[in-house]
């Protein structure tokens, strides 16, 4: 039995043989913890998702950056992606972790969260903390002040993997 071809995105799973296109989440992350090492920060927290292989990448990029520079990680686990998760962590941040000047967040809608806690809360952004997300989504710009994130080229991710698919249909095995 033939099998149709198949690609995965943003996603890989080690035990197929299923093709996969994937961000440079790990690079992405990096890039931007130098960044704001670059501006000063030292105490940077990253929250985390769940160990989703983009998830799991990013977290490694920001843990990279912060050793290479002496730096000690501070990572808050949450469960999921969403906004009530970072409204979560944000509270955790405050709380237990008074000293950050800088977060990081697995991606956009957790750092929609932490924004929106962080205002309840009376911390300026990003006067008194820098928040940074993932993904760049259209929303980014709607906040105040709008969010910095690291931008994803949706199309041309899109348009890689449907090229690597075609390539599959056409030639297969």
């Amino acid at each position: 039995a033939s099998q149709l071809p198949v690609v995965l995105i943003d996603n890989w799973l080690p035990s197929c043989r299923w093709d996969s296109v994937m961000l440079d989440n790990t690079g992405g992350v990096a890039q931007a913890t130098e960044r704001l090492i670059d501006m000063g920060h030292t105490e940077i927290v990253f929250v985390s998702g769940p160990d989703h292989p983009s998830v799991v990448e990013r977290r490694a990029g920001y843990g990279e950056v912060m050793r290479r520079h002496g730096l000690s990680t501070q990572i808050i686990y949450v469960g999921e992606l969403g906004i009530g998760e970072g409204d979560a962590a944000a509270e955790e941040i405050v709380r237990n972790l008074p000293g950050t000047t800088a977060v990081i967040c697995s991606n956009d809608m957790q750092a929609f969260g932490v924004l929106r806690r962080l205002a309840h809360l009376g911390c300026q952004v990003p006067g008194d903390i820098s928040v940074v997300g993932f993904d760049d989504v259209s929303m980014a710009t709607l906040t105040f002040p709008p969010l910095t994130t690291v931008n994803v080229d949706r199309i041309a991710f899109g348009r890689l993997a449907v090229e690597l698919l075609m390539s599959r249909v056409q030639s297969p095995g």
